[in-house]
């Protein structure tokens, strides 16, 4: 089982639709509200951040072509992203918003 990245990883991300982009990890478990569709992870432009509105990025662990950068992770963060079964933990109470 994985661990999730701690908030504020720099990723390399391999994009819906081509190409690749440095993001950096803001939220976990985002779900599009017109699809109803769950991702592992969201996150913004790296090293931009949200400048401009919309640009939240959602993306699942399987598009991770490199970790660029470790975010912080306390003792709390640590318990919150210790292993978890991925589909398991999607749709949860309290990992969605």
């Amino acid at each position: 089982m994985e661990r999730l990245l701690a908030l504020g990883s720099v990723v390399k991300v391999q994009m819906r639709g081509g190409g690749v982009q440095r993001l950096m990890i803001a939220g976990y478990f985002p779900k599009d509200k017109k699809t109803g569709r769950s991702y592992d992870y969201a996150a913004v432009p790296y090293p931009y951040g949200m400048r401009d509105m919309p640009v939240i990025r959602t993306f699942n662990r399987l598009q991770i072509l490199e970790t660029e950068h470790q975010g912080y992770l306390d003792a709390t963060a640590a318990i919150f992203t210790m292993p978890l079964a991925w589909e398991g933990a999607r749709g949860k109470a309290g990992l969605t918003p």
